[in-house]
């Protein structure tokens, strides 16, 4: 007892090949994946520990303005994965890489921008 083809059709597909993990971690495009991933994660790490700290601190914004700009962050990564996952059948992995790194350009420069900018972001989603 196997897997059977429904009556009309052929089951061609071969049985999938099972790779041990040594083998996936000597393929370059996995070892780049990981990278990816692990600074990703990293980052979102960072913004979590120290993103409402360095505004309330280093740019003088009040406390509850820091925490409507981590949201504004959360919210973006969260729209972010969405978006990226129904972009995923229409984009080529490279496609999508470079969108997300555009995206996090400008995501920076907004960061670095003078406070009025910044602040500007906070009115805007302070509904």
């Amino acid at each position: 007892m196997g897997h059977e083809a429904p009556a009309g059709e052929k089951d061609d597909d071969p049985a999938p090949r099972v790779a041990s993990p040594l083998a996936l971690v000597r393929r370059r495009d996995i070892r780049l994946a990981c990278l990816v991933f692990m600074a990703s994660v990293a980052i979102e790490g960072v913004c979590n520990t120290w993103c409402a700290s360095y505004l309330v601190g280093a740019r003088g914004m009040g406390a509850g303005e820091a925490a409507g700009m981590v949201t504004v962050y959360y919210v973006g990564v969260t729209a972010g994965r969405f978006l990226s996952g129904a972009l995923a059948n229409r984009l080529s992995s490279k496609q999508l890489v470079g969108l997300g790194q555009a995206i996090t350009f400008v995501a920076v420069l907004v960061l670095l921008a003078p406070l009025p900018l910044a602040h500007g972001v906070v009115v805007l989603c302070d509904w």
